[in-house]
């Protein structure tokens, strides 16, 4: 079992525990984005929206989500994720100015 497996092990079990841990989505989302599986990042993204995250991962999850849509081809959704990110990021205006193109 490779590490991405383990820690999606280690996810699916905190989940098991916890159902409405917001953190256990955010980190089992990025995993899957990490092993190029978007859509299956997405869902767990957007369910720890749902679940009131810390709000220090709001604009990382926004922007993590704008990035895969992006990948996706889904401008529409990858615009207002980015928006929603905000400036913090470096890349956020830029992928912005490339998406108005």
């Amino acid at each position: 079992m490779g590490y991405m497996d383990s820690a999606q092990a280690y996810f699916s079990e905190a989940m098991a525990l916890d159902s409405m841990n917001s953190e256990v989505y955010y980190y089992t989302g990025m995993n899957y984005a990490i092993n190029k599986q978007p859509l299956l990042a997405i869902k767990n993204l957007e369910t720890a929206l749902r679940y009131y995250p810390d709000p220090q991962y709001i604009s990382n999850i926004h922007y993590n989500l704008g990035k895969l849509y992006l990948e996706l081809g889904n401008i529409t959704n990858a615009k207002k994720e980015l928006v929603e990110a905000g400036i913090k990021y470096k890349d956020v205006f830029e992928l912005l100015k490339k998406i108005n193109k």
